[in-house]
Parts: structure tokens; C-alpha cells; sequence
């Protein structure tokens, strides 16, 4: 989850210091699929800093947006928050 929540440069030399985005898609569908679909188990500390990102990333570019870029429905996202309460 690290990945996805301090995500580090990538590129050749570490030129992009922007989150790889199709990276975080993948990854977003992966944490959904192993979180809310199989029941995966999780700490509670991971899980309280994915809520808090998902939040903070949700306040900066709006939820519809952040739908977009993971390309998930509002229904998966409900579910994935949820879980992570």
C-alpha cells in the first residue's frame, strides 16, 4: 500500500515524481479486489493511512475525478471506504 500512498519517481533516472497513475489504477482495483471482494484481511494502521489518502487525494480533486482515475463506480468506492472503516 506504500506504493500507492508515497509512491516514489519512476522513470529511467526518477524523472516523474508525479504518481504513475496507471500504476495507482491497477493497484486501486488490486486493493479493492483483495479488500472488499475476498474479505482480505488488513491492519488497522494500513487501512487508517489508505482511508486517509483516499480522503485527502478525494478533497483534491473531487470524488468524480478520482472515480475516473482508479476506474472505479461510486458503488465500489463506497465499498472500498466502507471496508476500510
Amino acid at each position: 500500500m506504500s506504493a500507492i500512498v508515497d509512491p516514489v519517481p519512476y522513470g529511467n533516472d526518477g524523472e516523474f515524481s508525479d504518481p504513475d497513475e496507471d500504476f495507482e489504477e491497477k493497484s486501486m482495483r488490486l486493493l479493492y479486489t483483495f479488500i472488499v471482494v475476498n474479505l482480505g484481511s488488513v491492519n488497522k494502521q494500513a487501512k487508517d493511512h489508505l482511508r486517509e489518502w483516499i480522503q485527502r487525494e478525494s478533497a483534491k480533486v473531487g470524488e468524480a475525478q478520482l472515480l475516473e482515475r482508479w476506474n472505479i463506480d461510486k458503488t465500489e468506492f463506497a465499498n472500498l471506504v466502507d471496508t476500510l472503516v
